[in-house]
């Protein structure tokens, strides 16, 4: 057990390392993402025309439903990219990376490169899907440093691991926030990464209100957050509403 864990640890630091490399490639200029010139596009304009043509007959309020009750499972990838533009467009608050809002226990819907506390997560997620299997993943952001706390069950093989991973979490901007490694484990043992200990990132939060966050990373790729207390109300649901320092507002 504790050599497997051990080997999975190094595979976390390996795909960070390769995430920190692969992320100075992009670039965020004052209006819109742009890549550099020796990557290509995966994005179709035939695709950005027919979101435009969507996003005339579609309200912010329809996108967020859809996000609020639809798994990433159930919607493709066209669709994500439609509904995360519509509340995008529809989002005016002056300074979403200093609010309270974002405390509470999230959990998440639409999984791109960015959501704050995946630092490890996303380094497992990369991994080829026979590896390793990840489940019910929580984030969870106080008022308190470390702010952000994620947990998730790791499958390798037979084996179902506990992963944890704590980041500090800072306003950069009204809109851009910093997320700092501080520790990790798997199950209780160390995830052994002291040399990315000061392995950083910075996020832009592009969505904010009491149900729902988004967030964009450097690769411009959108990551979806619901509030799990928002889930509590709905037929079946076992979630835990957001308490004390977890609270929004709090």
């Amino acid at each position: 057990m504790i050599v497997i864990t051990i080997l999975l640890s190094l595979l976390i630091i390996h795909m960070i390392e390769s995430y920190q490399m692969r992320s100075n490639r992009w670039i965020f200029t004052n209006k819109s993402l742009r890549m550099s010139d020796d990557n290509p596009s995966d994005t179709d304009v035939n695709d950005v025309n027919v979101l435009e043509e969507k996003l005339t007959n579609k309200g912010s309020s329809f996108a967020k439903d859809i996000l609020l009750t639809e798994s990433d499972k159930s919607l493709s990838r066209i669709e994500i990219a439609e509904y995360v533009l519509l509340l995008e467009k529809s989002f005016s608050s002056p300074s979403p990376a200093e609010s309270k809002l974002l405390n509470g226990v999230w959990e998440v819907v639409v999984s791109g490169f960015g959501s704050p506390g995946l630092i490890a997560y996303q380094a497992v997620k990369a991994l080829p899907g026979q590896i390793v299997e990840l489940s019910d993943l929580t984030v969870t952001i106080s008022s308190v440093q470390p702010r952000v706390t994620t947990t998730a069950n790791v499958k390798a093989g037979p084996l179902s691991l506990d992963l944890s991973v704590i980041t500090d979490l800072e306003a950069e901007s009204d809109i851009k926030i910093k997320e700092s490694y501080v520790s990790g484990k798997i199950n209780s043992i160390d995830i052994p990464i002291s040399s990315i200990t000061s392995y950083s990132r910075e996020l832009l939060v592009t969505y904010l209100d009491d149900d729902l966050l988004i967030v964009r990373d450097c690769f411009g790729s959108p990551e979806v957050l619901r509030r799990k207390n928002i889930l509590a109300t709905r037929p079946g649901s076992e979630a835990i509403p957001s308490v004390g320092d977890d609270a929004p507002g709090a």
